[in-house]
This record gives C-alpha cells, sequence and structure tokens, in this order.
C-alpha cells in the first residue's frame, strides 16, 4: 500500500474529548443476528492508541492484518496508527472502545517512564499485543484497571480525569513485561509465527515449535502467549481459519475435505472453531462467497 492509499483511509472524526481532555469513550453496540460476518465499517486508522474492553458477546476485528476474536471479558489494544476494522458475528455484541493520544501520558520533566516507555510508544519502537485472553498473566488486573476507566469515564465525577491518567498508567505499568519492539518484528516471537503461518496445514503441535525453537514445551508455550498476546492453539486455528476461507471460497469441495486440508482430523471441532472465528459456519461462508 502506498502512502497516499494508506491516508485515504485515515479516520476522520472531529476533536476527541476537549482541547484539554482529549480522550474518548465509545459504548458500541452488534445486534445483527444470522447474517455471518460483515465489514461494519471500513478499514481505517487513527493517531490514537485504542484500547477495547468487551463486556457482552465476542468480537470479531481484524487489526494490523491479523484475524482476532475476542470474548466477553477480552482487552484488545490497536496501537497508534494501525489499520483495523470491526466484522459482524452472530448475536449481540457489547463493548467499549476508549481512545487517547499517547501524548496524553507526556511529563514535563522528561522521566525514565517518558524516555523509556511513552516515548517509544508514541514513535512506534514499542507496541502492545492485540489481545488478553482471561488465562493471560495480568488478566485479573488489567480488567479491574479497564473497568476502573471505563467506570471513571461514564459517571464522571469531580477529578475523574486523575483516575483516568492513573488508570492509563497502571495499564501500560501491567503490559509493559510484554510489550513489543520493534526489533521484535523480525525476532524469535515472529520467526515461531512465520513457522505456524507456514505449517499450519500440517499436524503442526507445540512439541514441534519445541524441536524447531530448542525450547521446552512449557517454556515455549508461556513465551508464545506473552509476545503474542494469545496461546500457541488460538494462533494456529487462526491461521487454519483464514486457509480454509480461502479453500471455500476458491475451490468446490465439502466442508469435511476442506476440513482435513488445513490440518483438522475432527470435522466437528473444525465447524466449532470456524463459527468461533468468523461468526458463521464453513458452510454458510461458502454459500456467501458463492454469490458474491
Amino acid at each position: 500500500m502506498n502512502p497516499k492509499e494508506r491516508e485515504s483511509l485515515r479516520e476522520v472524526k472531529p476533536q476527541r474529548g476537549t482541547l484539554l481532555y482529549p480522550l474518548e469513550l465509545y459504548k458500541n453496540i452488534i445486534d445483527i443476528p444470522e447474517i455471518g460476518q460483515e465489514h461494519l465499517n471500513r478499514r481505517h486508522w487513527h493517531p490514537e492508541a485504542e484500547i477495547i474492553l468487551v463486556d457482552e458477546g465476542t468480537l470479531h476485528m481484524e487489526v494490523d492484518e491479523e484475524n482476532i476474536s475476542a470474548p466477553e471479558g477480552s482487552v484488545v489494544f490497536v496501537n497508534p496508527t494501525e489499520l483495523h476494522e470491526f466484522l459482524s458475528g452472530s448475536g449481540k455484541t457489547v463493548f467499549f472502545a476508549f481512545l487517547f493520544p499517547v501524548s496524553y501520558l507526556e511529563s514535563n520533566e522528561p522521566d525514565d517512564a517518558q524516555i523509556g516507555v511513552v516515548d517509544r510508544l508514541m514513535t512506534g519502537e514499542m507496541s502492545f499485543p492485540h489481545l488478553v485472553f482471561n488465562d493471560h498473566p495480568v488478566y485479573e488486573e488489567l480488567y479491574g484497571a479497564m473497568r476502573e476507566l471505563v467506570n471513571a469515564n461514564i459517571v464522571r465525577r469531580k477529578g475523574f480525569t486523575l483516575l483516568t491518567k492513573s488508570a492509563l498508567f497502571r495499564i501500560l505499568y501491567l503490559m509493559f513485561p510484554y510489550l513489543l519492539g520493534s526489533e521484535e518484528k523480525n525476532d524469535l516471537c515472529r520467526d515461531m509465527k512465520n513457522f505456524i503461518k507456514a505449517n499450519c496445514t500440517s499436524q503442526i503441535t507445540l512439541r514441534t515449535m519445541a524441536e524447531q525453537f530448542h525450547f521446552s514445551e512449557k517454556y515455549l508455550s508461556e513465551y508464545f502467549r506473552s509476545r503474542a498476546g494469545c496461546t500457541f492453539t488460538d494462533y494456529l486455528n487462526s491461521c487454519r481459519v483464514k486457509a480454509a476461507c480461502r479453500t471455500l471460497a476458491e475451490r468446490d469441495v465439502s466442508v469435511s475435505v476442506t476440513a482435513e486440508s488445513v490440518g483438522f482430523s475432527s470435522v466437528s471441532h473444525f465447524i466449532d472453531v470456524f463459527r468461533k472465528h468468523t461468526g458463521m459456519t464453513p458452510l454458510a461462508y461458502k454459500k456467501k462467497a458463492a454469490k458474491e
């Protein structure tokens, strides 16, 4: 994508919040039953960071070319300038989206926090993992901080801006060990993801990964989850579902053949995983693709 095309995808919005409080909380409700997966808004980006708390249902998104299915209670991070879009699924989904400029966390006097973290987030040298599930090591505390952030901006009691900034710094503190540095875009985690993508249609397992990268299965599992923001199995399944979507759309094959071709030994399990990631069954997806 050339710079002109990318600039055309920039979200055009009036001033968020106020000049002194340039932050905004949005409550979003998606309730389009039985439609299957559709693009609810065009692919876009904005200079602010966005933190999403899924309050009800499952939120389907694409962030930086990664398909994400965030179940109720999950936290989704969209880093500044990352392309993303919301997708519909089946059933009702309610989520809160909090947008803020990372510069809001700057201080007048540069300190370790600003130079080592805030400045690097602003320049893109560091970034948040996209998804935090309820099995993440800091999930409980992160969920609490997100609830505090959301409630503060709904109730807006006197001094709520102090609570907002405090909650944002707490979120940053909790996620600091899991922030991705720019050097990691070509590091071990990226290598692991590429290996999974290249081998997702075969019978790849955690043991296969451990042998490939010379780690114990336990260490590799914990490392991948902390760096990628999801488990090995979730990432593997997302890659397989993407491959299945291409097969269903481009080839005249059955669901069972598709399941086997992308690495699933059980058709029923394939259908469950496919529905979880796309909001519809493989057969419904195939029929929809045939009409387009």
